[in-house]
């Protein structure tokens, strides 16, 4: 238990160690996180079940995948949306520059992808693009994440780790989240009704045919 709770302690996103990405469905290390080797390879070393998952990209970097553009999403739909259509439509005469904003804590800071100003046309916007996504997806949380891949191997060989899909080690992390429906039953509180009334036995077959997805 204590295990559990330092771990959850660990990944919560109040910590500030941790983001959500947009769709609250997983963490992603923050820019100025710093990480103990292994913080996260113990959760699997004594098999604790993580209640916060983690996001596509960190698990993909943890595990050495490719990264792709479409990654970027997850963190930044925004920039995304940005980048693929700079990268979809011509930008000759837009006069568009490398510079590149963030914040960091609560300054908003920028810097030129190019290390000098450069204006962005047809030939070199591949280039940003890709320059943009990696300063997002690794090269800003890069020490996190070398750290907490560090600490995972030392549990798991990487000839290992190269066995898992990302959504297959998510499982590992995070577990199966299901829905338990007679537990749901059973410490549902009713106000003003009983659960022998018909509209209570309705709404409960109702619920049992669902799916874990449509729950």
């Amino acid at each position: 238990e204590w295990l559990s709770l330092v771990a959850q302690s660990l990944f919560n996103p109040t910590t500030g160690l941790f983001r959500l990405n947009e769709q609250k469905t997983g963490v992603f290390p923050s820019r100025d996180a710093i990480i103990v080797p292994g913080s996260n390879a113990f959760t699997i070393q004594e098999n604790t079940v993580l209640d916060i998952s983690l996001s596509t990209p960190l698990i993909k970097l943890l595990l050495g995948r490719k990264l792709v553009l479409q990654d970027l999403e997850e963190l930044d739909s925004s920039l995304y949306r940005s980048l693929h259509w700079m990268s979809t439509n011509s930008i000759e005469g837009a006069e568009l520059t490398d510079e590149y904003q963030f914040m960091l804590i609560d300054k908003r800071l920028s810097i030129h992808i190019f290390d000098k100003e450069t204006v962005l046309d047809d030939k070199n916007k591949m280039q940003f693009i890709t320059n943009v996504a990696k300063l997002q997806l690794y090269d800003e949380i890069k020490d996190a994440v070398e750290c907490m891949k560090k600490g995972l191997m030392s549990y798991i060989p990487k000839k290992h780790l190269d066995i898992f899909l990302p959504f297959e080690f998510s499982t590992v992390i995070a577990g199966k989240q299901t829905i338990n429906i007679e537990e749901l039953k059973k410490y549902t509180k009713y106000n003003r009704v009983v659960p022998t009334e018909p509209i209570i036995k309705w709404f409960w077959e109702i619920i049992d045919n669902f799916s874990q997805e449509e729950l």
